[in-house]
């Protein structure tokens, strides 16, 4: 009855191990894959052409489309092509998370007559894939979409706002967690090219994003974007980084557990009595 006890209790202990993460696995290196495109517009009315995406989504392009077209009365935002790699490496608190550089963005600033529509917003709807790849595990695949959600100025090219404005509607829209074998890993997808617009660019910057927001904008102050120089080529990185912390069992779960090994050790002790 002694034995029955002891194998009771350590069949116990081993469940209770298991259920509290002692037997994770911790992913320290993901292989990944990036890639993005334009899913929607809006734009400025009642004017002559229009914005249109090409190139599969990877190009959102406005001002002059008639034949011959000018390219100096034309402007675009270009989405680089997809973007892999397989050293991608497990943050543990409290270290700082190395960021890889993924996709990029590129604006291609030319002044836009007056005649023509530009564009006011856009969507870009991002792709990200996550692959263990040390210990490798490639039968399992994690894959999230995540969508950067801009308004857009085509400034007066005048001073003080000479420069053309991009405004994120969601900074904190570019992140999220999954649980895998003992841990939740969280992924930050962000773009190097964007910062607080008045502590950067100045306050006649953010005046000007308060003044010609829509009037159904919902996005808050301070105002976070991405200022192009006109008549210049911009480019924004993005990088991705991800974070493990170890999957804390429910408090439920935890005393669930507490009270199974407790019942077998009563019942143990009133059959050897």
């Amino acid at each position: 009855m002694k034995k029955l006890f002891m194998t009771s209790i350590m069949a116990g202990a081993l469940f209770f191990a298991v259920h509290v993460g002692f037997a994770a696995t911790l992913v320290t290196q993901w292989e990944y894959t990036n890639d993005a495109t334009f899913t929607s517009f809006t734009q400025t009315p009642d004017r002559i052409s229009t914005v249109r995406i090409e190139d599969a989504g990877k190009t959102l392009i406005w001002g002059d489309n008639t034949v011959p077209i000018n390219p100096n009365e034309q402007s675009s935002i270009v989405i680089g092509p997809a973007v892999s790699g397989t050293n991608l490496v497990t943050a543990i608190s409290p270290a700082v998370p190395v960021a890889q550089p993924v996709i990029q963005v590129t604006h291609f600033n030319n002044s836009i007559d007056a005649s023509y529509r530009t564009l006011t917003s856009a969507v870009i709807t991002a792709t990200i894939d996550f692959s263990p790849f040390l210990p490798d595990d490639t039968a399992n695949l994690f894959q999230f979409s995540t969508t950067i959600d801009f308004y857009f100025f085509e400034t007066l090219n005048a001073n003080p706002t000479p420069d053309d404005i991009f405004v994120l509607k969601d900074p904190t829209a570019t992140s999220g967690s999954f649980d895998f074998d003992g841990y939740t890993y969280s992924y930050v997808f962000s773009g190097g090219g964007f910062q607080n617009i008045e502590d950067v660019w100045g306050e006649a910057y953010s005046t000007y994003i308060t003044n010609n927001l829509p009037d159904d904008a919902s996005v808050g102050q301070p105002y976070i974007g991405w200022v192009t120089t006109e008549d210049a080529t911009t480019t924004a990185p993005f990088f991705v980084s991800i974070s493990a912390a170890p999957i804390v069992p429910e408090p439920s779960t935890v005393l669930l557990l507490g009270a199974g090994l407790l019942g077998l050790g009563a019942l143990g002790r009133r059959r050897t009595n």
